[in-house]
């Protein structure tokens, strides 16, 4: 028996899963806690949380399959043996939803169901296969209880459709199969189209089945308190007029799509196409995927409003057979009174009819149909043999709108109405007509009067079949009830003998052994070990004895001598002995050997010591040397390098002071006899036409891509701060990681000349200069130092000169986090750290 889980109809706070003779509810929400679940590999300890959350119900024997009421309230099973049995779970429900998730709770197990049913005989072999409540679409939608149970047996290719009003099938459907091991088909039930659409791989095709069910009139009530009534037969429960019937058939066949597997339902369509147009959409598993069907009206054969279009006899077509059920299909544990309902015209003449059982509901076995074709199942009458020949009457066709039609008589004006597939109650004769007609014979005729006897012999007659027919349900009751006991009292006789024989034989066992069988054999194995002990062992020993001193004196030796309270011995023996010899030995050797060669291990060790001091010493004097000699010689390149820079720095500026003289002389000349003031004035004009040009080169220069070249002309000129501002102030200083390291170098000397005007700007171009130094270059490393310190020195001036203006000016940060870029600059290239 396979375990099978399924969820419950409306909660999603637990599930079921049957395991054995077990069905175990499951809370998830409790069970992922990190008690149970691991949660790198999400596997749940199943012993674990059953072990603290038990929540249990005991079938009692290997269950097949069960099902979840529509309000999961209750809970049906159906076992191997063919029984369904009905279990309350609705304090498990609400154990199950609880959310906490700490400590243990009791567990809870159910034992004894509320009602059994059984759908096979005895005698007969069983083979359940699966269970369902279905209904009408109300009680689904209501969550209330439903009426109605669809048991599926051979892998369900017999379908049971039980009443719990009447606690008995009423229809059975039997679909075409080969074998019992042939795969099992699958069901499901749309409710709001009242359809059962059963996948029939062995076919490989779909079967559309329609459920035609009465008015709905149960109170509302769960489903658990439900079957309780049934199970005590409350009276307050009301009497069933009539049961529903599994009616038009339509089989598709699946063939163009692949070999069908399985088959699943969405009950609301989630297509884009108009909710009128899709019924259901209908899932089909198959060898090649999975299909999706919108199920619509035209697929069922029914027009807009629900009515069959082309409706065919499906018996009379020979689509079908129709058999009536065993009357022994009824269940022995909850059984069902039915009886003919048949009401005749007053005016027609008719025989009594003979004491008949009622009949049962038919069972369709189907046969191929044609193009999946629309087929109707007709309903059987056995009418008793009369001295006239009755034609009877065929059923309308079932259609959704005729919900309990066929579990209704059939009024006839001519002739007796045939009885219907499915068992209905028991008609009783209203008073009315009878009082009618005792009225009207004070004035009829003689033929009134033999018409009012006919009619009350039909009447008893009727009665007596129905008196007939209850008493051999009572007796199939009461056989059944009595063969239950007698199974009952047969097993408790049984356990019972078995008992007391086992008890019974295990006393008379153990005292005969204790006064016969022991006394013999103690006296018969002291006789032996007397007669034959002494030689056997003395043979034994002499062969087995030094062998087994060889091979275990070894190892025992060994493991004496590792205990420490054997070795503490041995010690203290050995030190007190050896003690004397040991301390005159050695003070022999100390003075003799060992004292001599310590004191000239120490004086070699000494010298070698020395020694390598010393020469270790000179190395590094002769290193300190050849370093000094090297920094001696990079200094003197140095300063040659700076005397150079200096002395074509003093040439350019001495050339650039006589050809501003120049130029002054030939604005003298040009200038004439002008007055005083046009004088000064033209000689401000001669100054500022002098500055122009020393600019407009530069700019000239930076706008061709000469940046090395404008760069030196800037450094070169007197006045950097100015040219700065007015120029190289709105140029990026990016373009400087394009000069050669020394003129860039040289530019941080220039922006560190004034913080007068555009000190952001000025720190801005510094800190790019910095970026761009590397210490790795030789001669960079030689003038760096230098540098640095000049550098040093203008940025503390600059921080106390805006110290001074502003304590709160954000460029103090800059100024401090540049002194400290400059300060390691220094360190590393003096000391490479």
């Amino acid at each position: 028996v396979k375990t099978r889980a399924k969820m419950s109809s409306r909660n999603a706070d637990f599930f079921a899963i049957s395991r054995g003779k077990s069905i175990y509810i499951i809370s998830p929400f409790v069970a992922r806690q990190n008690q149970y679940t691991d949660k790198k590999t999400r596997v749940v300890d199943n012993d674990k949380y059953l072990q603290e959350r038990c929540l249990k119900i005991s079938t009692g024997k290997a269950g097949k399959d069960f099902a979840f009421s529509g309000d999961d309230s209750l809970l049906a099973s159906l076992d191997k043996s063919g029984r369904i049995k009905f279990w309350d779970i609705r304090d498990m429900a609400q154990q199950a939803r609880e959310t906490t998730s700490s400590g243990k709770r009791p567990a809870l197990e159910r034992k004894d169901p509320l009602l059994t049913l059984t759908t096979t005989l005895p005698a007969e072999k069983a083979t359940p296969s699966s269970i369902m409540f279905v209904d009408k679409e109300r009680p689904c939608v209501k969550g209330v209880a439903l009426r109605y149970l669809l048991v599926g047996l051979k892998q369900n290719h017999i379908l049971q459709l039980w009443d719990l009003g009447l606690n008995k099938p009423v229809q059975e459907l039997h679909f075409p199969h080969d074998k019992d091991s042939d795969a099992i088909c699958s069901i499901s039930y749309h409710p709001k189209t009242g359809i059962i659409a059963l996948g029939h791989p062995t076919r490989n095709s779909i079967y559309f089945i329609h459920l035609s069910a009465p008015r709905y009139n149960i109170p509302s009530m769960d489903q658990a308190r439900y079957t309780t009534m049934l199970a005590e037969q409350d009276p307050n429960l009301p009497r069933p007029e009539s049961t529903a019937i599994m009616s038009g058939i339509r089989e598709l066949s699946f063939a163009s799509k692949g070999q069908l597997r399985s088959v699943d339902m969405l009950h609301t369509p989630v297509a884009t196409e108009a909710s009128n147009d899709v019924l259901f959409e209908l899932y089909a598993m198959h060898s090649k995927g999975v299909t999706c069907m919108n199920i619509k009206h035209e697929d069922l054969g029914w027009s807009r409003d629900n009515k069959v279009l082309q409706p065919v006899d499906a018996e009379a077509s020979g689509f079908i057979s129709v058999a009536s059920i065993s009357p022994n299909a009824a269940t022995a544990e909850a059984p069902a009174k039915s009886a003919k309902a048949a009401a005749p015209p007053a005016s027609e003449k008719v025989e009594p009819a003979k004491p008949a059982p009622a009949a049962t509901k038919p069972a369709t076995k189907q046969e191929p149909a044609v193009n999946g074709a629309s087929k109707a199942e007709k309903s059987k009458k056995a009418v008793p043999e009369q001295s006239t020949t009755e034609t009877a009457t065929n059923p309308a066709i079932l259609t959704p709108a005729s919900y309990a039609l066929a579990a209704r008589p059939k009024a006839s004006t001519t002739e007796t109405a045939p009885s219907t597939k499915e068992p209905t109650p028991a008609v009783t004769p209203s008073p009315a007509p009878v009082e009618k007609i005792a009225k009207n014979t004070e004035t009829a005729s003689p033929v009134d009067t033999n018409t009012i006897n006919k009619a009350v012999s039909d009447v008893l007659s009727r009665e007596i079949d129905s008196l007939y027919r209850r008493l051999d349900e009572d007796k199939r009751v009461q056989d059944a009830a009595a063969a239950a006991k007698q199974d009952a009292v047969l097993r408790l006789v049984s356990s019972t003998l078995t008992d007391n024989v086992e008890k019974t034989l295990n006393k008379i066992i153990a005292t005969n052994i204790t006064s016969s069988v022991v006394p013999a054999i103690v006296e018969t194995s002291s006789t032996l070990l007397n007669e034959k002990l002494t030689a056997a062992v003395s043979q034994h020993v002499a062969k087995i004895v030094p062998g087994e001193l060889k091979a275990s004196l070894a190892p025992a030796i060994a493991a004496a001598l590792q205990e420490k309270e054997l070795q503490r011995v041995i010690s203290e023996q050995t030190a007190s002995k050896l003690a004397p010899h040991i301390e005159q030995s050695f003070a022999t050797v100390l003075r003799n050997s060992i004292v001599p060669n310590f004191t000239n291990l120490a004086q070699t060790s000494t010298k070698k010591a020395v020694a390598d001091v010393e020469r270790r010493f000179t190395e590094q004097l002769r290193d300190a040397e050849v370093q000094r000699q090297k920094d001696n010689a990079k200094i003197e390149q140095l300063s040659d390098l700076v005397l150079g820079l200096s002395k074509t720095i003093h040439e350019m500026a001495a050339g650039q002071s006589a050809f501003q003289e120049q130029i002054l002389k030939l604005q003298r000349q040009i200038a004439g006899d002008n007055s005083a003031r046009s004088a000064v004035s033209t000689e401000a004009d001669v100054v500022a036409s002098i500055e122009d040009p020393e600019l407009d080169g530069i700019t000239a220069l930076m706008t061709q891509g000469r940046y090395e070249e404008g760069t030196i002309q800037w450094l070169q000129s007197e006045r950097q701060g100015e040219l700065f501002d007015k120029l190289f102030v709105r140029i990026n200083p990016q373009y400087l990681q394009r000069l050669s390291p020394l003129v860039s170098l040289s530019v941080s000397a220039a922006l560190t000349s004034s913080f007068e005007q555009h000190v952001d700007e000025r720190l801005s171009w510094l800190s790019t200069v910095l970026s761009t130094i590397n210490l790795n270059d030789p001669e960079i490393r030689e003038v760096a130092p230098k540098i640095m310190d000049v550098l040093q020195q203008r940025m503390q001036g600059a921080y106390m000169s805006i110290a001074e203006n502003n304590a709160q000016d954000p460029a103090l940060r800059i100024v401090s986090g540049l002194s400290r870029q400059i300060n390691d600059i220094k360190k590393f290239a003096e000391h490479g750290l």
